[in-house]
């Protein structure tokens, strides 16, 4: 049963714990207003949310902190037990049983193995990082795949869809430079490239009609307008680090763009 008992890194676990729910139940509940808004407006909604959940940690390590006491304390000066000690005086108030000089060693002990991590943190955090080791894994894996399909495919030459592409660029005043690549009959739209940007098309867009063109590219730029290959990022990070918390996956569920991890997909 000593597992189970309150420690600093229990408490410090349950104060984050406590906190993510905090801004996640925030953000869920600005969702549910914002439901006939703008998509522009919750997506930068989760994109700060993320930010925060990302932050919590290192503001609870390097934010400032104080301790304000839950009872008053008693008059009077206080003195420690090694004052005590040192000065050979003693200090004994009414009621109050003198402990034996040999209990010293044994309250010695006692702090030092409460000190120590309890099996339960221990075998916490140990699960933690399993659970969050496997969803990053997951996500180098989707990166790579992406840039792979990327590799495999050819840029697009035709005058007509660079020219498109073009025009579409700047009436959506986006100034970086977008690829656009031709993958296999199989690869479904996607934009991908956290600074130099690639709309992934598969091969048979060589076919498409103009107006079908004309949508397609829009709506991969608008990805590419609003970041959301970086939006993407912190989401599928703070699902790594936060997998055990079952409000970090409202956002998976809710998202379109939540399926695919390289590349966000049409």
């Amino acid at each position: 049963m000593t597992g189970f008992l309150p420690t600093v890194e229990s408490a410090d676990l349950v104060e984050l714990v406590v906190r993510a729910t905090l801004v996640l139940s925030v953000a869920i509940a600005l969702q549910w207003l914002t439901r006939k808004g703008s998509a522009a407006a919750r997506h930068h909604l989760w994109t700060v949310t993320f930010a925060l959940l990302l932050l919590l940690p290192a503001l609870r390590l390097f934010g400032p902190s104080w301790d304000v006491p839950l009872l008053p304390q008693a008059g009077g000066p206080e003195v420690s037990p090694l004052e005590v000690l040192e000065s050979g005086t003693s200090v004994v108030s009414a009621g109050t049983p003198l402990a034996a000089p040999a209990d010293v060693p044994e309250a010695r002990g006692a702090s030092a193995e409460a000190a120590q991590p309890r099996p339960f943190i221990q075998l916490a955090f140990l699960l933690w990082g399993l659970g969050s080791g496997a969803a990053l894994v997951s996500v180098i894996a989707g990166f790579w795949r992406f840039r792979r399909l990327v590799r495999a495919g050819r840029p697009v030459e035709c005058e007509t869809w660079l020219t498109e592409l073009d025009a579409l660029r700047k009436r959506l005043s986006i100034r970086v430079y977008v690829r656009l690549v031709l993958g296999a009959d199989s690869v479904m739209p996607m934009t991908g490239g956290l600074r130099r940007p690639v709309i992934l098309l598969p091969a048979s867009a060589a076919n498409w009609s103009d107006a079908r063109r004309r949508v397609v590219l829009s709506h991969e730029l608008v990805h590419v307008r609003r970041h959301d290959a970086l939006r993407q990022l912190l989401g599928r990070t703070v699902l790594s680090l936060y997998w055990f918390h079952p409000l970090t996956w409202s956002y998976g569920r809710n998202s379109c763009t939540g399926v695919e991890v390289g590349g966000v997909p049409c």
